[in-house]
């Protein structure tokens, strides 16, 4: 979004930081090497992704006529190939911070499930950072959540797929964690901010 890098410049520009570069491409094609070869990785990420905003309906009621379950699920993937290359563009040691303006768990802790799924405790973990900002009024991240799809709530990929067992859609990824999975993974470390802290 052109208009919103130019924003970001303006406010950027304040810091007066000689480290700082903005950039406007598609962050999932975000290149991994310079011009000449060499690696192009970074200390910290921040991945703001694009979300159906269901969580900014209280400041802008505009955007509840436009919402529906499926937004979420449709934006999964876009929001999880965004996540992945910052993953991927990230130095050993370095942290990634993924955030949107939306409380459906398909949109935050089905994402962060996937990337810790994919990239496995070696390689990346979730950090509990609830030591940080005590006065922040904050929820835990969700452990569990269903999907809806098709008229009707589903609470397991195996549940969805036997239903539609010759046209399942990729949505395997949309579903929690399994019980085991879930010790590894510690989604109660996300952070969930409400819309209304009181």
């Amino acid at each position: 979004d052109l208009k919103r890098c130019h924003l970001l410049a303006s406010r950027a520009a304040k810091l007066n930081s000689p480290s700082l570069v903005v950039t406007n491409h598609d962050a999932r094609l975000f290149p991994e090497t310079l011009e000449g070869g060499s690696a192009l990785r970074f200390d910290r990420v921040l991945a703001d992704v694009p979300c159906s905003g269901d969580g900014t309906i209280r400041k802008d009621p505009s955007v509840l006529p436009r919402w529906t379950p499926a937004v979420g699920t449709q934006l999964h993937h876009t929001q999880l190939e965004i996540a992945w290359r910052g993953v991927e563009l990230l130095k050993g040691g370095g942290l990634m911070c993924y955030s949107t303006c939306s409380l459906n768990p398909i949109e935050n802790e089905a994402v962060v499930a996937a990337l810790l799924r994919t990239f496995g405790p070696a390689c990346l973990r979730l950090v509990d950072v609830s030591a940080e900002l005590p006065s922040l009024v904050r929820r835990p991240g969700l452990p569990t959540w269903r999907v809806w799809y098709h008229a009707a709530w589903h609470s397991s990929w195996d549940e969805l797929s036997g239903r539609f067992p010759r046209k399942c859609p990729p949505f395997e990824s949309l579903f929690p964690p399994t019980a085991e999975e879930a010790r590894e993974m510690h989604l109660e470390r996300c952070i969930r901010l409400p819309p209304n802290p009181n």
